[in-house]
C-alpha cells in the first residue's frame, strides 16, 4: 500500500482532500525496526506521528512498581504518537515492535514547515 493509500484510510486524515492528503503525503518518510527494537520510549519528546505499514507494535506503560505492562498492541493502518504533532509533550507510553515493522513516519517539524501560518492552525486543519 503505497503512503497516499495510508493516509486515505486513517482515520486522521479522512476529511482531507486529493490536494491536501497528496501535500502530506509528500512529507512523509518509511521508517523499518526489526522485532524488539524500541520505536518510541515512555516519558520522552514525541517526535513524529507513526502509522503502521506493516507489522504489528506492543504498547507498554511503566507502573508505580516500576514494572513494564502491557497496554495494547497496533496493528496495520492503526498509528500512534499523534501528540507529538498537537503538543510539546512527553510520550505517555513505550512502544516496541513485536514483530519486524514497516512504518508511515510524519515529523512535527516537517508539518510545521508544510504549514507555515502558524501551528494551530496546522493542527486544526489536520484534526477538524
Amino acid at each position: 500500500m503505497s503512503s497516499i493509500e495510508l493516509l486515505k484510510k486513517s482515520p486522521l486524515f479522512q476529511s482531507l482532500n486529493v490536494k491536501e492528503t497528496n501535500l502530506l503525503g509528500s512529507i512523509c518518510k518509511s521508517e523499518k525496526y526489526q522485532a524488539g527494537a524500541t520505536i518510541i520510549e515512555e516519558n520522552t519528546n514525541g517526535r513524529a506521528l507513526f502509522i503502521i505499514k506493516n507489522g504489528e507494535v506492543k504498547v507498554s506503560k511503566i507502573d508505580e512498581s516500576g514494572k513494564e505492562r502491557a497496554i495494547g498492541m497496533l496493528s496495520p493502518g492503526e498509528h500512534f504518537g499523534e501528540m507529538a504533532l498537537i503538543e510539546d509533550q512527553h510520550t505517555s507510553a513505550r512502544i516496541v515492535a513485536d514483530t519486524d515493522v514497516e512504518l508511515l513516519t510524519i515529523s512535527r517539524a516537517d508539518l510545521v514547515k508544510l504549514f507555515p501560518r502558524t501551528r494551530e492552525s496546522c493542527f486544526l486543519c489536520l484534526f477538524f
